[in-house]
């Protein structure tokens, strides 16, 4: 996502640094403008740009959620609001900066885990969980790189996964076969999340519909779909699936 903004701001080309170093902290940090991080040691992630920064009032309010400068449907889903609501969840802080020599750098300071692995013991294998049973899926959102990688995921837990670009396309899908899952996202061009899971429950009434926002303070009020922030922790999604088939296999 911060690589996508750094392109973004470089429309005539320019040089995209990101960089990891460790990091430690004993007081408040200065740089982190209303985060008090606690001591200890962090891992340091930067991504930086050379192109034409942001003004003032801009980086002000750039971490606020609703707050963008792109055009509706530019953007990945994610925002800067829901980095920093993932470096708050983490214990950690993003900062903003403009360079002296133009461009933005955003920083990323996430705690490092005091824990550490047993000898000889390895990295659990998530390819060998189980699922309670299979799922035919469908993914919409009109951002590939996001519909990709949730495919890939939910694939190697043994899903059956179909991707829509639209609601327009999703729809078309729904009518030529049978799904038991839609996991739709909410902001994009044209048909907007509600309204295709609307259009989507008529063709396919038995199908569960889940709902991805990347505002965590804007939840559907009322709503009768389940709704998920972005960024989407993975567990939590495949606890979901697993419910839903349980209740469909019931």
């Amino acid at each position: 996502n911060l690589a996508i903004n750094a392109r973004d701001a470089m429309p005539d080309g320019g040089n995209i640094t990101i960089s990891c170093s460790p990091a430690f902290i004993d007081a408040v940090d200065p740089s982190v403008v209303s985060n008090i991080l606690k001591v200890g040691k962090y891992a340091e992630i930067s991504v930086s740009d050379t192109g034409h920064g942001m003004t003032p009032d801009v980086l002000h309010r750039a971490f606020e959620p609703f707050f963008s400068t792109k055009e509706q449907g530019k953007g990945t889903g994610l925002g800067l609001s829901g980095v920093d609501r993932l470096c708050r969840q983490l214990e950690g802080a993003a900062s903003l900066r403009n360079n002296e020599v133009g461009g933005l750098t955003v920083r990323l300071l996430v705690p490092l885990s005091s824990a550490e692995r047993p000898a000889g013991s390895a990295e659990p294998s998530r390819a060998n969980e189980q699922v309670s049973a299979p799922l035919k899926i469908i993914v919409v959102d009109d951002n590939i790189g996001v519909a990709t990688s949730t495919k890939e995921l939910l694939t190697l837990f043994g899903h059956a996964v179909s991707i829509a670009a639209n609601g327009e396309e999703a729809l078309a899908k729904l009518g030529s076969e049978p799904f038991d899952v839609m996991l739709c996202d909410i902001n994009m061009p044209g048909m907007m999340g509600p309204d295709v899971a609307a259009a989507a429950e008529v063709i396919q009434p038995k199908m569960s519909i889940v709902l991805f926002t990347g505002f965590a303070d804007a939840p559907i009020e009322d709503s009768k779909w389940r709704v998920l922030e972005k960024p989407v922790d993975p567990p939590v999604l495949l606890s979901l699936l697993n419910e839903i088939a349980l209740t469909k296999t019931a």
